[in-house]
């Protein structure tokens, strides 16, 4: 016993020294070593465990922490080391339980109070943060971070004079000038203000030129107006400073799928689950098998899940069929209110519901196939229909919407938890130029709280609603297949009616979501769509004017 003892104490000793000299791998080696022979050695565990987050081996620095805590159950510094290790692995509701531990035990502590902020900020659970921020305030009203989280939050709030007027004491109180500035620079960029954005933007990088995180802020500010050759040289500079720069990567795979650089681009969109915005927005799929790379599995199932919107199911759903031959069983999972819809759909032998237990050996988030088959604008798979109305549902559908003259679907607002729906959707009130068309009748296709807006349409505007009876998109599908033409702003409702290929005008807004592409009123995704575009961010008017000199030109040569 004294010899083990002994042996313990020598490797403390050395550890230590190992520590002190900055090895940090060799002493979580040994710390891992010290573990082992005592695993009630508290303090050893701790160190394992931080040493480990450090590096990387995160599996490691959890199981650490967890025997750490068995040994001491109330120690609160353990669970804020958990917490902090769940963020890095953008587990936030595991985190979001380790600062509330954190805090049960310590319920004093201003920096448990200020990650939780933080994180409730993070995740768009604003009155939370403002909480947790104002409480660490009432302890330290000196803490110029808080004054910036303060900040945030209220810019998030959409509280502009609130939102600045904290930033400006965050600056008094010794906060760095750069990361203010930046931070200005966003609420600015939030308010659509471009001058003003840019000069504090530009404020920022005069004083921390290489700030990974500003300049892919400026990149934001000249994508969104834009300036595209600018906020490509921006992504770059920052991707060269820092290449694991994820939400970079993210925006210049949107920028460059946009401009039609698709190489490049798909390889960027890969960073999509690796950047919280995109997490919150698509969410994780549970499933531990390898990801499949496009080999031939002749004898194995590959699953492929949807991953984002409805939209996007309707889009990519498209590449299947041209995966077939290379595995032996292909199994889409996907949302539920496009089941039945894609129940039809070639090439594939199961369809089943998210969530739903499947027994695969490869799995593949389904956006991820258009980068897998080299897609170029020469071999964007654009056969259309490649989704089909059953006979049942047209019956029904045929009898509902029987009108003379022209038949026009309308869509004007998307999921507004959707990324950027506040520039693709607009009020009904905008759809004003359509009253008075002659000869046309309008049929509501919305769903969801824009839907309410029919109980006060534009002056003549006369809509039929058929959303009480669209049960799911085969309902959907049936009730396009018996109309003229759906005009929709950039939803599902567009992708489905030109996947059955249908005449489909789409209106977007400027610039237009990367799959639009630019200065172009064709789709070389759907052959019967028609694209009406914003010519300045946010004039929705002169499209609208533009669509209803359309539909009356549709109307006449119609008579």
């Amino acid at each position: 016993m004294a010899g083990s003892d002994a042996i313990l104490r020598a490797k403390r000793k050395k550890a230590q020294a190992l520590l002190q000299q900055g090895r940090l791998e060799a002493a979580r080696e040994v710390f891992g070593q010290i573990c082992q022979r005592d695993r009630r050695d508290y303090e050893a565990w701790v160190n394992y465990g931080a040493l480990s987050g450090r590096l990387g081996h995160y599996a490691d620095a959890e199981r650490a922490f967890r025997q750490a805590l068995s040994l001491r159950p109330d120690e609160p510094a353990i669970y804020f080391n958990l917490a902090g290790l769940a963020e890095l692995q953008q587990d936030l509701g595991a985190a979001e339980h380790c600062y509330r531990e954190y805090l049960r035990l310590k319920p004093e502590a201003v920096d448990g109070l200020k990650r939780l902020a933080r994180l409730y900020l993070t995740l768009g659970r604003l009155d939370e943060a403002e909480h947790y921020c104002r409480q660490a305030l009432a302890r330290d009203g000196s803490d110029a971070t808080l004054y910036n989280c303060l900040a945030n939050v209220k810019q998030d709030q959409g509280d502009f004079e609130a939102a600045r007027a904290a930033y400006e004491t965050a600056l008094q109180q010794g906060a760095r000038p750069a990361e203010v500035y930046a931070n200005l620079g966003n609420l600015f960029n939030a308010r659509g203000d471009f001058e003003q954005s840019l000069i504090w933007y530009r404020k920022s990088l005069a004083e921390a030129p290489q700030s990974p995180a500003t300049l892919g802020s400026l990149g934001h500010l000249y994508f969104r107006f834009g300036h595209f050759k600018q906020a490509r040289d921006c992504f770059d500079q920052a991707l060269q400073i820092a290449p694991d720069s994820h939400a970079n990567r993210w925006n210049r795979a949107l920028l460059l799928l946009l401009l039609g650089e698709f190489r490049q681009g798909w390889q960027d969109y890969e960073s999509r689950f690796q950047t919280v915005e995109t997490i919150q927005q698509f969410g994780r799929h549970a499933t531990d098998r390898p990801r499949w790379q496009g080999q031939a599995i002749p004898d194995q199932t590959l699953l492929v899940y949807a991953e984002q919107g409805l939209g996007d199911s309707i889009q990519f759903c498209r590449y299947l069929p041209l995966i077939k031959g290379r595995v032996g069983r292909l199994v889409f999972e996907c949302q539920p209110p496009v089941l039945g819809l894609m129940q039809g759909l070639a090439g594939v032998d199961a369809v089943v519901p998210a969530g739903e237990a499947v027994d695969h050996d490869y799995q593949l988030p389904l956006l991820s196939l258009p980068g897998i088959l080299a897609t170029d604008f020469d071999s964007i798979p654009a056969a259309v229909p490649y989704l089909h109305a059953d006979a049942e549902h047209l019956a029904k559908w045929r009898d509902i919407i029987a009108a003379e003259g022209l038949k026009v679907g309308l869509v004007w607002a998307g999921n507004p938890r959707g990324l950027n729906d506040k520039r693709r959707s607009l009020p009904l009130s905008m759809l004003a130029p359509l009253a008075g068309l002659q000869h046309v009748t309008f049929y509501s296709l919305q769903k969801g709280e824009a839907a309410a807006q029919l109980q006060q349409p534009p002056a003549g505007l006369e809509i039929i609603d058929l959303a009480p009876q669209l049960e799911d998109f085969a309902d959907t599908a049936a009730a396009i297949c018996q109309l003229d033409v759906v005009i929709s702003v950039c939803t599902a409702v567009a992708h489905l009616s030109g996947a059955l290929g249908r005449p489909t005008w789409t209106l977007l807004s400027y610039p237009a979501d990367w799959r639009w592409f630019l200065d172009r009123d064709d789709s070389p995704w759907y052959p019967s769509m028609r694209l009406f575009r914003q010519s300045e961010v946010g004039a929705w008017t002169p499209v609208l004017e533009r669509v209803a000199a359309a539909l009356a030109a549709e109307s006449a040569a119609g008579k």
